[in-house]
């Protein structure tokens, strides 16, 4: 209706012109107020309470100064509430709750400039965070030329920001383009779109910015400002976020991103200030285009939107809506949360107030959680004036039991002693695994041993697999034919040796059989697959020969845990124990019952030394405790 109105008024120009020129912008400001107090009441509820931002007197491309502010909010609830820098003002938000955000853009400068847009749209606001708000101003003309032709030029007004402190960007109404014309054109108006609108007769070479950049330049008419980048053309509007001027030459951009103009003739009209900037109009050998106009954002609820409303400066108003008095759980209860091993971060539970605003439940643990067992969690909520907690089991129990990597392990065969074994590996679906064995090294048995392997994870689920494992030993049997030795073991290496004269190897006596022609003790060393061993000693003279292994010569146990006895006939002068390396080592004998104690030596296998009056034994004792 407003605009057909204008219309009418229009066409009754043709005999005054400046008569019902101005006619028409003092109707439009009435009808323009009349709506801002119109929507500022209905926005009130029974919570509300209004805050509003204005230029503070400021005009052209500059903000008002601290001092500018402090004196225009003197005595409103804004009094001492408002920071300054470079012409944004900083506003910490009072208290947590849902608030209205109102914004209108700046005026492109003309009779005819382009008005600023309305935008509405409803926040949830958190108590001491910082708001900053820009107010966009109306566009000019650089004054402080001599001529009047300078004041052809028609700079576009300045969009409104509110953002955080970090330059989201909440609401954003957009500033109109400058227009020398005798009539409103609806692109020279803020844009309720993001994108701005592109300048008259400039749909390419002036076209209007998108995605928060800055509008184009047109001939000498400068591009708007956006969110993000700057307009186009040396006075063009500079970025929100490089401050919001505007740009400035002939014709000057209203505070708040709008673009200038830098030609004295042609009556050019520079882009609005906003979202996204409005692009420049080119003059095209048609008298007066005006900028496009700046777009618009809204990032509320609730929103609403009016293009083509503001006249002269914007304006910013901020409404609390409802202040929360309570806030409760949105479920009576949180499910546990169960797992064999782990439990990851879940869906945050949430609580809402009586505002109807959701807040998500802060966790007072570290997902993920691997802890077996119970973990209670407690999820705090905060809407910035009530706090709730709520808690949540998390159970973890692991019963499985590690998985043999192997489906089956290999029988696997040793020769002399097994020293070493081949550990077989498992997985275990939670934690690390834990491997261990029924046997004790070095096994000096020979044939078959039975090695069970246990695979335990970390909270003692276990598996269990076999292996079997055999210990070849060589034969260190001799028997006597004659005047003749023989090693009893086939396949090896032999070494025969002089028992009485310190083992002392035979030259050229490496053959399984042997037959001396002293009369001495003698034994046989055996080597073969990396074994060596060395039979008894056995007495041989001229006459006879007799095998000591007939005679009263018994060690037991062998092989022996550390202690053991010499059976034996005859009275014992002396015992020698030899390690592999051929050194004596110490022990203990009984002399009564010929018992030896030999439990601090290693495990491993000595040669066993015992001297009678007449004779010497030698033997293989095996220790294996």
């Amino acid at each position: 209706m407003n605009n057909g109105f204008f219309v009418v008024l229009y066409f009754l120009y043709v005999d005054n012109q400046i008569f019902l020129t101005k006619t028409i912008v003092m109707m439009k400001s009435v009808l323009n107020l009349c709506f801002l107090v119109f929507a500022i009441i209905a926005s009130l509820s029974v919570y509300s309470q209004s805050y509003t931002f204005s230029s503070a007197g400021a005009t052209g491309n500059i903000g008002p100064t601290q001092f500018m502010v402090d004196t225009a909010y003197a005595g409103t609830n804004l009094d001492s509430a408002v920071d300054v820098l470079g012409g944004i003002q900083y506003w910490v938000v009072p208290s947590t709750g849902n608030y209205s955000i109102e914004a209108y853009g700046g005026q492109g400068y003309g009779d005819f400039g382009g008005r600023g847009a309305y935008i509405y749209g409803e926040f949830f606001l958190i108590g001491g965070d910082t708001l900053k708000i820009l107010v966009g101003q109306k566009g000019g003309h650089y004054l402080d030329y001599p001529s009047t032709t300078y004041n052809h030029q028609y700079g576009g007004g300045g969009g409104s920001f509110i953002t955080t402190l970090s330059n989201n960007p909440l609401v954003i109404a957009g500033g109109g383009g400058g227009n020398h014309g005798t009539s409103w054109v609806t692109s020279c108006d803020g844009q309720l779109t993001n994108n701005g609108a592109a300048g008259a007769n400039a749909s390419t070479i002036g076209a209007g910015g998108t995605g928060g950049m800055g509008g184009l330049q047109a001939s000498s008419a400068d591009g708007g400002g956006g969110l993000l980048g700057n307009g186009d053309g040396l006075s063009g509007g500079q970025a929100f976020i490089n401050g919001g001027l505007g740009g400035i030459d002939e014709g000057t951009g209203g505070f708040g991103a709008g673009g200038g103009t830098s030609s004295w003739n042609n009556y050019r009209g520079g882009g609005g200030g906003g979202y996204s900037g409005g692009g420049g109009g080119n003059n095209s050998g048609n008298c007066c285009p005006c900028g496009g106009g700046g777009g618009s954002y809204n990032a509320g609820i609730n929103r609403d939107s009016l293009a083509g409303v503001q006249i002269g400066d914007g304006l910013v108003v901020i409404t609390s809506l409802c202040t929360p008095i309570s806030l409760v759980a949105d479920s009576a209860s949180l499910p546990d949360l169960t797992d064999e091993c782990m439990v990851s971060m879940p869906v945050s539970p949430t609580a809402s107030n009586n505002c109807g605003s959701t807040v998500n439940g802060v966790a007072d643990v570290v997902f993920p959680i691997t802890n077996q067992g119970l973990t209670v969690v407690t999820w705090t909520f905060n809407d910035g004036l009530n706090t709730i907690t709520q808690t949540q089991n998390v159970i973890l129990s692991d019963i499985t039991a590690p998985v043999p990597d192997s489906v089956s392990l290999p029988d696997t065969s040793y020769w002399c002693s097994i020293d070493s074994l081949i550990w077989p590996t498992a997985t275990d679906n939670c934690s690390g695994v834990t491997v261990t064995n029924n046997v004790s090294l070095p096994i000096f048995t020979s044939g078959l041993t039975l090695v069970t392997w246990t695979f335990t994870d970390s909270v003692g689920n276990f598996s269990t697999q076999n292996q079997n494992i055999y210990l070849d030993v060589l034969d260190n049997g001799v028997i006597i034919n004659g005047n003749t030795l023989s090693a009893t073991g086939t396949g090896y290496q032999y070494q025969w040796l002089d028992c009485g004269n310190g083992m002392l190897p035979l030259s050229g006596e490496n053959s399984q059989s042997f037959t001396p022609s002293d009369t001495a003790y003698y034994a046989v060393q055996l080597t073969h697959n990396g074994c060596v061993d060395t039979s008894i000693c056995i007495s041989v003279n001229s006459t006879s020969i007799s095998d000591l292994s007939n005679e009263v010569f018994m060690i037991y146990p062998n092989p022996s845990s550390g202690k053991f006895i010499i059976l034996i006939n005859g009275e014992i002068e002396y015992i020698d124990i030899i390690d592999i390396s051929g050194r004596s080592v110490q022990y203990y004998v009984n002399p009564v019952s010929n018992e030896v104690d030999a439990t601090a030596l290693e495990n491993g296998i000595y040669t066993l030394r015992v001297k009678t009056a007449d004779k010497l034994y030698i033997r293989q004792i095996i220790l294996s405790k």
